[in-house]
This record gives C-alpha cells, structure tokens and sequence, in this order.
C-alpha cells in the first residue's frame, strides 16, 4: 500500500513531528472499529497546536512545522506497523529523499523529528522500543505505566502526563482518608493495568492495607466474555467487606465490567476508585449511572481548553480536509451518511446527512477527554525544544533554519526536551520531572447524583506535592446514603488484643485479650512482662509496678510506732528515775554500769523500731542492718557479765578462798565492751561481704515492694546469731546462780526473762520465715519481736527494782537489799550483819559440797536459808566446821559485798 492510499493526517512543514492516537476502537471482527470521540479530539488538538505554534512569530521564527498523524486502533500490533513510517530516513534531517513502492510509484519520503505518542502504555511500551533504536524522541500524552520511567530500556520516551507510581501513592492516600484498611483491585491484563496494580500492592502493604481480592481483565476482547466480567464480579462479592474496590484500567475495559456490574444489580455494593484510564469519561457511566454512582477517580490535574472548543465547532467535513477521519466522526456524532460517501459498515442504514449541520448550533460537541492539555502540552515542548536548538546552532536573531541545525539528531533533541520549561495553553507552567516524567498532579473526581436522575461527575480535590487535597463536604457515595460505607475485614483490635487471622485470608482476624500481665509485642503476639512489671495503659510495653513499702501513716507502722514510743518512753522513765537514785542500796546492788547499759540497749531496742519501719534506703538499710543484732548485743552482754560475775564468786568459793578476779565494775565494763566487739567483728565481715542496699521483692507478679536486701530471706539472721549465742549463755548462767543470795543478782529475773525472750524467738522465727510473701507482715513481725524481748528485760529485771524504789521506798536499806531483815539459819541469830550473811552463804555452800545434803530454800522475804533437815549430820557438828572456815571466806565477803561498797577496784 503506498502512502497515498493509507490514511494519514498531515501538515507539511521544515520539522515534522509524528503523531500516534486511537482514532477508531479496537475491534475483533475487522482492522479496526467504530471512529472515537476523544481520539478525534486529540488528534485535532495536536493539529491546533501546531497550527498556533506556526503563526507565532516569536517561536521558531521562519520555521514551520508539520505533521505525520496515523491511528493506532488502540492495537499495539497495528501501531507498530504505522510506526514504520517514522523510521523511514530517520539518521539525520536533510537526507529526505524518495521511496519505490511496491505498484512501482514514488512517493516523497518523510523524516520525522520527534513523535507525540501513543495514548496506551501498552503501544507505547512497542513504540518506545522501536523509536529508540532510530534515536527519534518520543513524548507520550497519556501513557502513565511506571515501567516507562525506566531510563536504561526507554532512554528517548517522556510523557506530559506523572507515572503511576504516583497515581497509586495518591490512590492509597484516598483509602488511608477513608479509615479503609481492606479492598479488592480488578486491573487490565497489559502494561498499564499491571504495573498499575504492582504499584498499589506495593504501595498498600507499606502501609498495612490488606488487598481482599485482585481480579484481571483480559485485553484481547476475544478472551475476555461477558462470563468473564460476571465471574470477577461474583468474586469481588464473595469478600463483601471489601467494599472499596480499585480499577486500574482504561476506558474500553472498565465499561463491560460496568456492564456486568448492572447485569448483577451491585448498586451501592461497592465503592469504585478509578484510575486515570477512565476517570471522568461519561461513556464508562452512560446507561449504568446507578451502578457507578459514588465512584471516585483520579486523573492527571488538567483543564479545559477552551480556546480549543471555539475552533472544533466551527469545523465541518468540507473545511476539515487534513483530518482524513473527520467525515466518520461527523456521522457517528450525528447518525447521518455523508452525500458522496460510500455505505459502510458503520453508516449503513443511515440517512444523509443535513448540509446544514453544525456541531455548535445542534450540540454535539463536548470535550470528552482531559488528554487534550497534555497533547498540546507535548507539541509545545518540541516547539521549545526546536526553539532553543535553533537559538544555539543559528543565533538569537536568525530566522529560519540554518544549515548546522538542519543536521541536528535525536539525541541533541531529547536533550534540550529535557531541558525545557514554558507556560502551557492554558497559561499552566510545564517542565519535565527529572526521569522524564510529567508532574505528578492529580484532580479528583465523584460520580455522583446531585439530583433524581441528574448523574454527573463533580471535582472534589486535588493530588499535588505528595499531599490529599480532598473536599469531605462535596464528595457522596449515594444520594440517598452520602457517607460512605467502611471497607474493613474486621474491626481494629481493642487495647490489649491481639490478631488471631484466619485461615486463607490475611486481611481477616479474631481478637484474643493477652492476660492482664501481658502486653503487645506486636498485633499478633501477647509477651509477658518481667517480674514486678505491669503492661502500661496503651498495653505497647511495660512499666515498673507502683513502689510499696511500710509507712509510718499504715496501720501497720501506726502499730509498731505506738509500741516502739511507748517503750522508748518508759525506758527514759526508767534511766531517769535510776539516775535520780543512783546512791541508794537497790541501784548499787544492781551493778549501776551494767545496769545503765543494759538501759541503752532497751532504749536502742525501741529506737531501731522507727528505722525498720522507715521506706528502705542504703541509709535505713544500714542501720538495721547493724542496728537490730547490736542492740540484742549489748543487752545480752551486760547480762551475761553479771550472771558470769556472781558465778564465778561462788564458783571460787567452793574450792579456794583466794580472791576471784575481774569482778570490779571496770573490769566488768572491759568484759561487756570484748564480748560486744565480737558483734562488731560479725556485723564488719557481713557489711563487707554484702553491703546494704536496698532491692525490689515480688511475691507476686503484680507486687513490687521495695526492700532492704536480706529483709525477705535469712541474711538477717546473720547479726542475730551472735546475740542468740548470749542469750543461751545467760539463760544457763542465771540457771546457775538460781540459788544465790539475791542481794548479790537478779539471776531469777534473768533466768525468766530469758526463758520468755526464747519463747519470743521461737515463735517470731517461723512467722517471720512464713510471711516472706507479705513483707509488711515480716518488717513488723520484726520491729514488734525486738519490742517485746526489751519489754520483758524491762518488766522482770527492773519492775521489781522500781517497785522498791517507788512504791516501797522503806525497803531501799542495805540490810534490806542484801536479806539481813529476817530468817532463821541452824545456830544463826535472826539479825546479822551483811557481812555476816555472806559469810554464812559461803561456809554453807562448803557444808554442801561436803556432805552433799545441804539444800538451799527460798523463802518469801528470805535469802538463802539452810535447811535444819539434815539427818546424818550433827548441826553442832556442822557449825563448828563451819566457824573453823570462817577466816577463810573473810576475802570472799570483801569481794561479794563490793557492789554496794566500791565501783573502781579492779
């Protein structure tokens, strides 16, 4: 077929640029099918464009440009074999030249410059490929697949129109505005659908939107039936809480799956968000309005060409002779048959047409398309592109084309293409993004029903520097139900909750409450929280439990303090009124430095109750930590040295009548002092090895009870071994000296008190081990314990040492004290001296470890008697052997009486 026979749109110029559009449908029963409104419109547009450039003088001054304009039939096979004619003398400008047809004609060959082209990024895709080859630049009007921004494969492909990358970043963003979290996507089987559909998968699992369902369309028409549309619509419905569905598709295979959507009555099932291949085209809608109505689309930001309208409705058949297409769309618009015209396949039937008929007076004319800014908007920037070229090679001021700019190539062309920068037909600034691609603005349309039957698609907001603009106050899914429904699988977790999903469906889950000590370590994972921890209240980590310790406002520190005072108040009481009566009989018999240490360690005893009870620190730590075992200490050794110190004067009389030694009060406080410092030797090597600090205890998870480590097991135990040891010694020695005058001890005393304090322990030792989950319980099972020990070395040594001195102060008399007030004795008169008392304790204590049957007796009101039952043994006997002894135990009464008499002989 030679070039006069295929049909060709041209204007002859010095520059020709190439033009690709979809002038008539695909078809599948013949090359091509019926003629298309908006490919006629944007075929028109390019040669308005070029017809505008030509006769501004200011651009490209003396030099005209012109046009090779073929129809793809919206094949990329078809649109391959038109492309040829691009090819054809394409190594440099001036070697056009002629071609010899196949019948033997020659026809002028072409060269072309540049093409604007195709619509579909499915032909593009083809005549990218091709183009590059030859170097010819190629600017696509409408072909949005992201593949083409791949430089290394299309180097010589840029478009007017942003890359879909951008359209499906600017689609989630509209499901993100809507809260939607799970939708289905039906896209075209090519590269535009594809790539598309990668882009908004992609784009959605970024950011956690799940994707129900994607169905494909297929492109050739011969495989893809009205079963096919059906199917995918019985699919789209089997996930009905999917209700947003995304179509990434053009115009030609979105308006069957409309078609279907009608057949199966789905109005208001779904909400449609539409790609750029077909937002805002009225044929997708016509006849299924109710079915689309709610619809929201995206499509590059444009505007109407106004100007453009003025010039298209002036045309006619007969004025319009460049455009070799324009005669069918005349009778498409109009449903007439040209006179002159043959009857074809689309006008058969028809009548013929009125030879006064004008698209602006009858109305048949309306922009269909948003293509045609971006058609004019790649003419311009070739014009611009040859301008700056023309500029370069030839000088500012020369008009026409110089011989150097007429041997210009391709690749100099693309790259002042990409260089260039203009103010559009519309007076919208335009310049290429940095890979070539359009900027990336989008309008947002609403199909929507402003009205009982008024269908419309309506602006609602704009997509522009990577941010939604959307007007929530005009958009409306139904006239009926303006808002729109969710699109969700299942409803957002409550706090605390996590996702159990469901078997063969990701999108989809069953929420399980995490127990109360858990928290989230992600949507679908319950994670225990450390000991002494809670989940905090977003349930996303854990904090440390609320801090519990003793405090003097519980009721528990109420208790201990009111005893702790009332003991240390008594105590004082005590100091004082033994100060007051330091010189008399009972405080000296008492051995008043022993005894006012002895007071100290009940007073500490009491004083060390406010320190446990105090919040743990390293401080308060510390001073329990000594405070409790030293204060035990130091009662237990001033008891000890005084039982030792009696047993040991009547130990000594037995055998020997030489004078025992360290029994002065000095010596007595040197003893104390040693036997404390093995306490301090104790407490030196435990402080060392485990220094005082303070530790967090949790007898359950939810506790967090701040305490002194060592509180909640047996460390402390430690310092009160020592102290234990004493208090058994004493309690053997005050068995001991039972017998002793007592005047000379108060081993009676000790000995209960001791028995008591043991009872105490032995009770407080399980408790205290046994409450080691409440540590309240222990720290006043422990104040109380040390208590109650003082209180009863308080109530049995020193009660009845009151009760002389101030209840019965007439018997504060040395005689009195030390028994010489009364009481019979084999052969000893009722009133003896104290030394005299002494003397006969000691020679009976002889008798008896003699004849083995002397036995003392305590009487009320008597010290020591001899029991006159002595069977074997002749009682003048007996007190002669004793008077023989008497010298002997002369020294022994010295030492024995010295508490009353002397405090510093050693």
């Amino acid at each position: 077929m030679s070039l006069s026979t295929k049909h060709v749109a041209k204007i002859e110029g010095d520059i020709t640029l190439g033009g690709l559009f979809i002038v008539h449908e695909r078809s599948d029963k013949y090359t091509c099918g019926g003629v298309r409104q908006n490919g006629i419109q944007a075929l028109e547009m390019m040669l308005y464009t070029i017809t505008k450039i030509n006769n501004d003088s200011t651009l490209l001054p003396g030099i005209d440009l012109g046009a090779h304009l073929v129809d793809s039939c919206d094949s990329d096979a078809r649109a391959l074999e038109e492309a040829v004619d691009f090819i054809r003398g394409a190594s440099t400008l001036g070697s056009e030249g002629q071609c010899v047809c196949s019948d033997g004609s020659v026809q002028d060959q072409v060269t072309i410059s540049g093409v604007v082209g195709a619509s579909s990024s499915v032909v593009s895709v083809q005549i990218a490929n091709l183009l590059r080859l030859f170097r010819i630049p190629q600017i696509s009007y409408w072909s949005t697949s992201p593949e083409l921004s791949n430089k290394e494969r299309f180097e010589y492909f840029l478009r007017t129109v942003p890359s879909d990358i951008y359209q499906a970043k600017a689609i989630i963003d509209l499901v993100e505005f809507f809260n939607w979290t799970y939708i289905s996507v039906v896209y075209e089987d090519s590269n535009y659908g594809s790539n598309g559909f990668a882009e908004v998968e992609e784009e959605a699992k970024a950011r956690d939107i799940c994707i129900a369902i994607s169905e494909k369309i297929p492109r050739d028409k011969k495989l893809a039936t009205d079963a096919d549309f059906d199917k995918i619509i019985m699919n789209l419905r089997k996930k009905r809480n999917a209700k947003a569905v995304v179509v990434f598709a053009l115009e030609q295979d979105v308006k069957p799956l409309m078609q279907a959507a009608k057949r199966a009555k789905t109005a208001g099932e779904f909400v449609w968000i539409g790609s750029d291949g077909w937002s805002g085209n009225k044929d997708v809608v016509r006849d299924r309005e109710e079915y689309v109505e709610g619809a929201i689309a995206f499509s590059p930001l444009y505007s109407i060409v106004h100007e453009f309208d003025e010039h298209f409705v002036k045309l006619t058949p007969s004025s319009n002779e460049r455009n070799p297409w324009f005669e069918e769309y005349w009778e498409d618009i109009f449903q007439c048959r040209l006179p002159g015209n043959l009857e074809s396949k689309f006008n058969a039937g028809m009548p013929l047409c009125n030879a006064n008929f004008t698209l602006q007076e009858h109305g048949r004319y309306e922009q269909t398309s948003p293509k045609m800014q971006f058609v004019a908007d790649a003419v311009l920037a070739f014009a611009h592109a040859f301008n700056d070229i023309q500029r370069k090679f030839c000088g500012e001021d020369y008009y026409g084309m110089c011989p150097l700019m007429k041997q210009m190539t391709g690749a100099q062309i693309l790259e002042n293409l990409k260089k260039v920068s203009f103010t559009g037909i519309n007076k919208h600034d335009f310049e290429f993004q940095q890979n070539g691609d359009g900027p990336a603005r989008y309008k947002i349309f609403n199909f929507l029903q402003v009205a009982p039957g008024d269908f419309r698609w309506s602006e609602v907001g704009k997509y522009e520097n990577s941010h939604l603009y959307l007007n929530s106050d005009k958009i409306q899914f139904t006239i009926s139900q303006p808002n729109y429904p969710d699109s969700i699988c299942s409803q957002p977790c409550p706090r605390g909750h996590v996702k159990l999903i469901q078997e063969g469906d990701v999108c989809c889950w069953v929420c399980t409450e995490c127990n109360k000590y858990q928290y989230l370590m992600n949507e679908f994972t319950c994670y225990d929280c450390p000991i002494g921890t809670l989940p905090n209240y977003a349930r996303d980590g854990c904090i440390d439990s609320p801090e519990e310790y003793v405090t003097y406002d519980s009721s528990w520190g109420i208790g201990v303090l009111c005893f702790a005072t009332a003991g240390v108040i008594v105590t004082s009481l005590v100091i004082v009124v033994f100060i007051k009566n330091n010189d008399t009989p009972i405080v000296k018999a008492s051995g008043r430095e022993l005894t006012y240490v002895l007071l100290v360690g009940i007073f500490l005893s009491y004083v060390i109750s406010f320190v446990v009870v105090a919040k743990p620190s390293v401080a308060t730590c510390a001073a329990t930590k000594f405070g409790i075992g030293f204060c035990f200490t130091l009662c237990y050794a001033a008891m000890l040295t005084k039982t030792n110190r009696i047993a040991r004067i009547f130990d000594r009389a037995k055998s020997s009548v030489k004078n025992t030694k360290y029994i002065s009060p000095t010596s007595q406080l040197v003893i104390c002092t040693c036997i404390m410092c093995v306490e301090f030797v104790v407490l030196g090597a435990w402080f060392a090895f485990q220094p005082p600090r303070t530790t967090y205890h949790h007898p359950v998870r939810e506790k967090n009870e701040l305490t002194c480590s060592g509180a909640t097991d047996a460390t402390y135990l430690i310092g009160l071994m020592y102290p234990f040891f004493l208090m058994v010694f004493c309690t053997v020695y005050a068995f001991k000296t039972r017998n002793c005058p007592e005047g000379f001890n108060e081993a009676k005393y000790i000995g209960f008190s001791m028995y008591t304090t043991c009872v105490i322990w032995l009770s407080f030792v399980p408790i205290y081990f046994v409450s080691s989950r409440n540590v309240a319980l222990r720290v006043t099972t422990l104040s109380v314990s040390v208590g109650l020990c003082a209180t009863v070395i308080l109530c049995c040594i020193f009660a009845p040492k009151l009760y002389i001195i101030l209840i019965r102060p007439d018997r504060n008399t040395r005689g009195c004290v030390m028994g010489s007030d009364g009481g019979t004795s084999i052969g000893i008169q009722t009133r003896r001296t104290f030394s005299e008392v002494v003397r006969h304790t000691i020679q009976t204590e002889r008798l008896k470890s003699r004849t083995n049957s002397v036995m003392f007796e305590s009487g009320s009101g008597k010290f020591c008697s001899i029991s006159t039952s002595m069977e074997h043994v002749d009682s003048e006997l007996s007190f002669k052997n004793l008077e023989k002894d008497t010298t002997k135990t002369n020294n022994f009464v010295d030492a024995a009486t010295e508490p009353l008499t002397s405090s510093t002989t050693v």
